[in-house]
């Protein structure tokens, strides 16, 4: 069904609150605006080279050398790429063998060089030499063994011997119901994990369908990233983003820097408008997805943020929420909370890595296709 592939017609509802939170402004001087030149460098397409097509980009990264490496999860294949966008060379395949993916869910540079691939089903991490050539799969069972009532972790790695794992607490919903389950973050070394605490996560409407019920997200979400230093938990309903340092002890909370705004009763038919109108363009919407589209709850609250990225140098990137506007707004600020700068980048462009004079993205057309792009970032 479609609403499973939500990225159509409940995109609109991504990031739209249905509680409301007072929030305060940071407080600082007068921040620089950074700037992207709108020309990319680098579009990578597509239809690539050898019969693969970009679907699914779970993670990008880029080497010392120009080299950028793609974790594609629709192939479930690792993609690297010469400075200049051809093909070098795949790897991986659908499979449960040595460098295959059952879920190819993320992928990171160590600093050997080495890849490392998460596959998300298998929880293991397969491990490949920085041309591509498979060397070893590492499990996470022993970790998740040791893990509360036995919960699979969602890897997330932070530096070569340390990751992060999210394990949702059971729950109960109901045909009808809007609900939330909760989340807990543990940081994960030789030594075991250690909580980070507990979070609400994705908050989804359960809708009645005549083969049983279909999840719609709501908006609200758990954001977790992490550099080599610290890491930063936020809530999209919250005012606040969590701050721990590199051994999981809390630090001050870093206040986000916009307030959320409650929706007007026009804003939200406008909404409901939206929904029902990409529903309807949709070659793949059903009866059932069009009845969902008019029955799923329409948030009263646009928060403050949508997503959370971390820089190269560590800074902490917060984009705004813009709807009903359009906008790509993010707001750099350090782990203490200081605003260092405000930038605009390209309308649709979803960062999946900020270097110190470059942002690589995936951009969508208007079929869904996917392409990547890279842009010049210029820090002043």
């Amino acid at each position: 069904m479609l609403l499973r592939r939500s990225s159509h017609a409940f995109a609109f509802l991504a990031g739209i609150s249905a509680a409301a939170t007072a929030v305060e402004p940071l407080l600082s001087q007068p921040p620089a605006e950074w700037s992207v030149n709108t020309k990319p460098l680098l579009i990578i397409p597509n239809d690539i080279a050898g019969g693969d097509v970009l679907d699914r980009v779970r993670s990008i990264t880029r080497r010392a050398d120009g080299v950028i490496v793609v974790a594609n999860g629709g192939s479930k294949r690792i993609l690297l790429f010469n400075a200049n966008g051809s093909l070098l060379k795949a790897v991986g395949r659908d499979g449960s063998g040595p460098g295959e993916f059952r879920q190819l869910a993320s992928l990171r540079l160590a600093k050997n060089g080495a890849i490392h691939a998460y596959d998300g089903i298998a929880r293991a991490v397969h491990v490949f030499s920085g041309d591509g050539s498979f060397q070893r799969a590492v499990s996470l069972t022993s970790v998740s063994e040791r893990m509360p009532s036995g919960l699979r972790p969602l890897y997330l790695p932070v530096r070569d011997d340390v990751f992060l794992a999210f394990s949702t607490e059971r729950f109960t919903s109901r045909p009808g119901s809007v609900f939330r389950p909760i989340s807990v973050v543990y940081q994960v070394d030789a030594n075991g994990p250690v909580s980070l605490g507990r979070y609400p996560s994705l908050e989804q409407f359960q809708g009645r369908t005549t083969g049983g019920t279909a999840l719609v997200p709501l908006g609200r979400d758990l954001m977790v990233v992490a550099s080599e230093q610290h890491t930063f938990i936020g809530d999209t309903g919250s005012d606040s983003i969590q701050v721990f340092n590199a051994r999981g002890e809390r630090l001050p909370a870093v206040r986000v820097p916009t307030s959320a705004r409650a929706l007007s009763g026009t804003q939200r038919d406008r909404l409901r408008d939206s929904v029902v109108k990409i529903a309807e363009a949709s070659s793949r919407a059903t009866a059932e997805d069009m009845q969902l589209a008019r029955e799923v709850p329409i948030p009263l609250v646009r928060p403050a943020f949508r997503e959370l990225a971390v820089d190269v140098d560590g800074l902490l990137w917060i984009q705004e929420h813009s709807w009903p506007s359009r906008s790509n707004r993010w707001t750099v600020v350090s782990s203490a909370g200081r605003v260092v700068s405000k930038i605009n980048l390209p309308l649709g462009l979803r960062v999946k890595e900020i270097g110190r004079d470059y942002v690589l993205g995936v951009m969508f057309d208007e079929d869904g296709l996917e392409s990547i792009h890279l842009v010049r970032l210029e820090r002043r």
